[in-house]
């Protein structure tokens, strides 16, 4: 399924279930803001990304943060993703360092990961954002064993792949909600309804409990 099929979609599922979110869409960024954008990072945004952002420019940023179809994060405009990559350029060398230091302590083989062990990447794109330390990104530049372009999850020094990309992620927040398999609850976080049982889950890992066959055998998604 196209971006273009999907889009349309992820906003009816905002609209019927997460009404604060549909109502927190902000109006579209522009082709300069986003030139800008991708001048400045040296990355352009993938066809499917450039579409959501000529339709929505994100969220406003005092909406409820749990209110929303990106597990966790608000959907940033182009203005807080470019000023949020600024500041990772400004300090990547350092936690990049760091990182590699960590990770030959820890002996990570990097063949069966999905996402390398540093704690930041230029390759990175930011697209979710909270009020908590913590991030939704996009990533370019992936481990042996994910996918370019991968959705991930970064907070606290614990980083996890979400799913393979924004437009499977996206998929599946469409089918869950339309299919009743997952809900919003009263006080914004969701629950899974698969047992008919309420129970509440965490958001970033969901994905892969759908889907377990798209994980290739002795992958770790998450360090």
């Amino acid at each position: 399924m196209s971006i273009e099929q999907l889009w349309p979609r992820v906003k009816n599922v905002l609209k019927q279930f997460m009404p604060t979110a549909h109502d927190a869409l902000l109006p579209p960024a522009t082709d300069a803001e986003i030139k800008a954008a991708e001048t400045i990072m040296g990355m352009n945004f993938s066809e499917d990304l450039h579409f959501m952002y000529r339709q929505n420019n994100g969220f406003h940023r005092h909406a409820c943060i749990s209110d929303f179809f990106l597990p966790g994060r608000r959907w940033c405009n182009v203005k807080d993703m470019l000023y949020y990559w600024q500041d990772v350029d400004q300090h990547v060398d350092q936690y990049f360092e760091r990182s590699f230091k960590q990770s030959e302590t820890d002996q990570i083989q990097w063949g069966n990961l999905m996402v390398k062990p540093i704690f930041q990447n230029r390759k990175w794109l930011p697209i979710g954002l909270s009020r908590a330390p913590g991030s939704l990104l996009l990533d370019f530049d992936p481990a042996p064993s994910g996918y370019i372009g991968q959705l991930i999850s970064v907070s606290d020094g614990y980083t996890s792949v979400v799913a393979p990309s924004l437009l499977e992620w996206l998929d599946f927040f469409c089918i869950a909600f339309e299919k009743r398999y997952l809900t919003l609850h009263e006080d914004f976080y969701w629950m899974d309804m698969r047992s008919g049982l309420p129970k509440h889950i965490n958001a970033n890992n969901i994905y892969w409990q759908f889907y377990p066959e798209k994980l290739k055998p002795g992958v770790r998604t998450t360090l």
